[in-house]
């Protein structure tokens, strides 16, 4: 495509994309002018029939691409500034908007023919087909990374954490914790579940053997328990004398105490460990007894209730939570984890969708319904966006949109006034010189 000024009407120029049909139509007018030169002037000096043929020929090819210039010119603008009966479309651009406007509403975006148009649209075929395809996939992507990034930046990371904090503290005080903590438990003594997590807990409770605050506490106890026996004067006699005599020491029970309990988990602590589940199972019926008194059940709840009530989840949640969340959200480049796992989830859904044939009918339906409902309600803002957009074109950019789409058939009519043209003054010729001329000699005039 080749691009050239044109003048306006109103004095200004435009730059018109000319097709290859246009510049051979050019090409043609000015090959007839310069032809038709050399035919008027070489007839001065060169003569026959042949060379009569060639000057018709010549003369009505320029007159016809001359002739077809004008008029298509004359459409557009003012050929060679002639003001009569030219610039047709300038001058009748409101009648053409007019029409047009007319013609979409009435025949080519007619309410019928839309209503048709679009019931023949499998739109669940063109949404499968993009959205498993990459573009989809991808647009999916960043249209879910953009809505969470918009729904995120509403609000301060503050603002969540509290408002998630509320609903969190609501949800759990719903909550009983005795159902679960009895199903936790019952799991554990009987069944043997949540394993890794009990040896987890026993090396918790192991390490905290080795606390001197926990020996100092049991031999406390120890002691306690010593001066509960000396309960008449012998007893607390000969208790002493065992003490004095290093008998009995409750530094060395505690510690004995501390050493078996130490063994005891470490015995525990090996998986599948037939002390341990006989030890649990044997736990199992007292412990669930335990846990339906009305006294366990209301001294739990009552902890949990309290705190609860008391955790500052809101705090919580923006320090230990919320940091990890933003990463997932607003990622440093590329889509977020989180817009990639939803994208998948809808692909998802929606291919489970496709896979039956009856929620892909009804999704048609719907669609189709929705958008021919849509139509009859606001087909009157076809023409007037059809209108608009005319209207607010420039002379100038409604001419050249005009021009450009018959541009081709235009030049082919050019083209087509120098063949017919030249065909016209051989075929004149022949018939002045084989038909009209002999007859005057024959009828002697």
């Amino acid at each position: 495509m080749e691009k050239e000024q044109k003048p306006l009407a109103e004095g200004r120029t435009i730059r018109l994309v000319t097709s290859k049909r246009h510049r051979l139509a050019n090409i043609i007018l000015a090959l007839s002018a310069f032809i038709y030169m050399l035919v008027y002037i070489g007839q001065f000096y060169v003569n026959g029939a042949w060379y009569e043929a060639l000057y018709w020929m010549s003369q009505s090819a320029l007159v016809g691409s001359l002739a077809d210039w004008f008029a298509v010119t004359a459409l557009f603008r003012k050929p060679l500034g002639f003001p009569y009966h030219t610039d047709l479309i300038a001058r009748n651009r409101g009648r053409m908007v007019d029409m047009v406007v007319s013609l979409a509403e009435s025949r080519l975006l007619s309410v019928e023919r839309c209503r048709i148009l679009i019931e023949g649209i499998a739109f669940d075929r063109l949404i499968h087909t993009y959205i498993n395809s990459s573009l989809g996939r991808a647009s999916l992507g960043r249209l879910l990374q953009t809505l969470l990034y918009t729904v995120w930046q509403s609000r301060t990371s503050r603002d969540w954490a509290q408002a998630g904090g509320q609903g969190l503290r609501s949800f759990l005080q719903k909550q009983a914790i005795v159902p679960v903590l009895r199903q936790v438990v019952m799991a554990i003594c009987q069944d043997n579940r949540y394993e890794r997590f009990c040896i987890l807990v026993l090396k918790s409770l192991q390490e905290g053997l080795q606390s001197p605050r926990l020996r100092n506490w049991i031999q406390a106890l120890i002691d306690q328990e010593i001066e509960r026996k000396k309960t008449s004067f012998l007893s607390a006699l000969l208790i002493n004398v065992s003490q004095a005599a290093d008998i009995i020491n409750s530094r060395d029970m505690a510690d004995t105490l501390l050493k078996e309990l130490d063994a005891l988990m470490t015995r525990w602590q090996q998986p599948n460990s037939q002390e341990r589940q006989a030890w649990l199972k044997a736990w199992a019926e007292p412990l669930s007894a335990l846990m339906e008194t009305d006294a366990f059940i209301g001294t739990v709840e009552g902890v949990w209730q309290a705190w609860v009530k008391e955790e500052a989840w809101g705090d919580l949640l923006e320090k230990v939570v919320f940091p990890h969340l933003s990463r997932l959200v607003v990622p440093e480049e590329g889509v977020s984890p989180l817009a990639e796992v939803t994208s998948r989830a809808l692909q998802d859904v929606w291919n489970a969708i496709y896979a039956d044939e009856t929620a892909r009918t009804n999704l048609n339906k719907t669609i189709q319904t929705a958008l021919v409902e849509v139509l009859t309600k606001s087909h009157i803002f076809v023409g007037l966006v059809i209108r608009q957009v005319l209207e607010g074109l420039s002379t100038g950019r409604f001419i050249r949109f005009i021009q450009e789409k018959v541009d081709d058939d235009l030049s082919w009519i050019r083209i087509n006034g120098a063949i017919v043209g030249s065909l016209c003054g051989f075929f004149l010729w022949a018939f002045l010189t084989c038909v009209y001329n002999p007859l005057l000699a024959f009828w002697g005039l």
